[in-house]
């Protein structure tokens, strides 16, 4: 009748893959229900960054638009950082230097997981002072093979090569992108 504890057993659970389907389904969710609602292209592109954070969560995220004609670029979000301030202090494609340009006209993707091993230039200085020390940048491109732009995922810490999963993430994020903007230039040309 000796009633006596001999063994405890532990169960866990990573939940991180679990908690990012979650994140991603919610962007979709929103985003889709803003393109519903017909919202501007700049705030449509705002709450795909904020998506985009969201599932990378110690990531900083923004979007850069090439604008065909003029060399000038616009980024999303504009206001809402002091980081995109010090990044961009004109709207010119050659203020964001080689990095964008090489992702824009090449449609190449550029990872830098450590800035300060890579050869520094105008714009990584300008991260590396803002407190950047990685960055991942995808162009956007359109059904049309067009690059519309570019997503930057920015780190303060020196960040891992993205995984498989990240990537496909990342992937249906930036097909979302390119379907909302080319369906807001269908409709400005209606």
């Amino acid at each position: 009748e000796h009633e006596s504890v001999f063994g405890v057993s532990v169960v866990s659970e990573d939940i991180t893959e679990q908690h990012r389907a979650i994140e991603e389904h919610l962007a979709y969710r929103s985003i889709l229900g803003l393109i519903v609602s017909d919202t501007p292209l700049v705030v449509l592109l705002n709450a795909l960054a904020q998506s985009i954070e969201k599932i990378f969560p110690s990531a900083f995220c923004y979007i850069v638009h090439d604008h065909e004609k003029g060399n000038a670029v616009t980024v999303v979000p504009r206001d809402s950082s002091p980081i995109i301030d010090l990044l961009f202090p004109s709207p010119s494609l050659s203020q964001v230097g080689d990095i964008f340009t090489r992702v824009i006209k090449e449609r190449a993707e550029i990872l830098i997981p450590d800035i300060s091993r890579y050869p520094s230039t105008p714009f990584l200085a300008r991260l590396t002072r803002s407190g950047i020390r990685s960055c991942w940048i995808r162009p956007i491109i359109l059904s049309t093979g067009l690059v519309w732009g570019a997503c930057a995922i920015h780190h303060k810490t020196i960040a891992l090569s993205p995984t498989q999963t990240d990537r496909e993430h990342l992937d249906v994020l930036l097909r979302l992108a390119a379907t909302v903007i080319e369906r807001k230039k269908f409709l400005e040309q209606l």
